[in-house]
């Protein structure tokens, strides 16, 4: 009996550590959807008063970001200079580039941040509310009231491209 319980924990014990190291060398899928499919679902029901759409110089400009090493980014900015509200969308070439995304942008939210503190706190609130979202070959940055409606519509049109 004692045998048979001894065999049961270290079965108990071995599938635990099989799900635990598995769930460490989870891969996010990729999404087969365009890049102008996950732009218009992300954007779908937001308002866009006041952003305009800028161009790849502006990309390297304000976020420090190449456009020309990703398969396709869209960056929308406010037209307000004493605004933090922005987002991109960007879509890698390859995994390893999401790194690099990340820890860029999260420079550029610590340098807003800085800014913002100081004299526009609702914009400092916004900067610390900012979504960053990677999942698999596509990437979301946005600093916006409705940055989570933006999230919960990315995420849907990448589930809709796989």
């Amino acid at each position: 009996m004692k045998k048979n319980i001894y065999i049961i924990c270290k079965a108990i014990v071995l599938i635990c550590l099989i799900i635990l190291v598995a769930s460490n060398f989870k891969v996010d899928k990729d999404s087969k959807a365009s890049m102008e499919t996950v732009q218009n679902k992300t954007i779908e029901k937001v308002n866009l008063d006041g952003f305009t759409q800028l161009d790849n110089l502006n990309i390297k400009r304000f976020l420090g970001l190449d456009p020309s090493q990703y398969d396709g980014s869209v960056y929308y900015k406010s037209d307000d200079a004493m605004s933090a509200r922005e987002f991109i969308i960007v879509k890698f070439k390859d995994h390893s580039q999401q790194d690099a995304f990340k820890e860029t942008i999260e420079k550029r939210i610590s340098s807003q941040k800085g800014i913002f503190e100081g004299y526009a706190p609702d914009q400092a609130e916004l900067l610390k509310n900012a979504v960053i979202d990677i999942h698999g070959n596509y990437a979301l940055y946005a600093v916006k009231e409705d940055a989570a409606t933006m999230n919960d519509q990315f995420l849907k049109a990448l589930i809709e491209g796989e």
